[in-house]
């Protein structure tokens, strides 16, 4: 069903929006490394970049989107709360 599916599609909407507020260079490594499931040393060459300094963007990336996914959430607005325009939902 369509309705199973939402809360999957709308976390993936957020998770993109949220990503095009990293910096470029922690988005391109995360998106190598953790979406495409490209080697961290695969993609540091890719990159041009030494094998730690893709270690560092990712890690700092991860904090950084999770930090906006935390921030988009806010108080109240978990799975299934009802938002002020009466709406179901989660993040948005």
């Amino acid at each position: 069903m369509a309705a199973d599916r939402a809360p999957a599609v709308e976390a993936r909407l957020d998770v993109q929006r949220a990503l095009t507020r990293l910096p470029e260079a922690q988005r391109v490594a995360l998106v190598l490394v953790d979406m495409y499931d490209v080697p961290v040393a695969e993609a540091a060459q890719v990159l041009g970049v030494p094998v730690g300094t893709v270690k560092s963007r990712c890690s700092r990336g991860r904090t950084a989107l999770a930090e906006l996914l935390r921030e988009d959430e806010g108080p109240g607005e978990g799975p299934g709360a009802e938002r002020q325009d009466g709406a179901r939902g989660g993040n948005r």
